[in-house]
């Protein structure tokens, strides 16, 4: 897998660099199985300071790839077992961020190694264990709760079908979300959330989810 992911990564940097090309690389890192090689590939798709337009991941060719309206589906195998695994992807249609330059985020739902997760990818530097994480689907009324944060001190998530599930079904049917980080600095991020029914959907598949 480490070969795959040099691969991986060697495509991102060398890939032409468009703002439309995000949701692609961030995708790309998500289905990288070792997580300090996944959490670097995150380093480098959203390097400190960089302008939106500056970032930019390429798909890993060994994962192909689908449309799903706004968001981005990657489908690939398990090295270990052969089991399905799928990634679905979306960039923000707005960043605000505190911290020094611009901010970046990339939401990401997930079925890897028969477990379901949801996770912000930043380059927000989180020195805590774990963030608050603020969420209003639609009009609905925002919820706060504290989410864990990835070893490579940039991303949080629900790293478990346990909490994930849920919240990932709470999405359905819905058109936008607004995300609150709170960590030292604070990043907000809002994102049409197009056909995400459809995306969760074949997340559910994939995993496995309980009727």
């Amino acid at each position: 897998m480490k070969i795959i992911a040099l691969t991986t990564l060697a495509f991102i940097v060398a890939a032409p660099a468009t703002a439309e090309d995000l949701t692609a690389k961030g995708a790309a890192c998500a289905i990288i199985a070792d997580s300090l090689e996944r959490l670097h590939c995150f380093d480098v798709v959203f390097p400190k300071g960089a302008s939106p337009e500056a970032a930019n991941p390429a798909a890993d060719p060994m994962a192909p790839e689908t449309a799903q309206a706004n968001w981005t589906i990657t489908e690939s195998k398990s090295p270990i077992d052969d089991s399905r695994q799928i990634v679905a992807s979306l960039s923000p249609k707005n960043v605000q961020y505190t911290g020094v330059g611009e901010g970046q985020a990339l939401l990401i739902m997930r079925c890897q190694d028969h477990t379901t997760s949801l996770l912000i990818a930043t380059n927000m530097f989180m020195v805590d264990d774990t963030a608050s994480v603020t969420m209003r689907v639609g009009d609905q009324k925002a919820t706060t709760t504290r989410w864990d944060r990835s070893s490579n001190y940039k991303a949080v998530g629900l790293w478990n079908g346990n909490r994930a599930i849920p919240a990932i079904k709470s999405l359905m049917d819905s058109a936008n979300l607004a995300i609150r980080i709170q960590a030292r600095d604070r990043l907000d991020a809002q994102f049409d959330l197009g056909n995400v029914s459809a995306a969760i959907t074949r997340i559910a598949t994939t995993c496995g989810w309980p009727k």
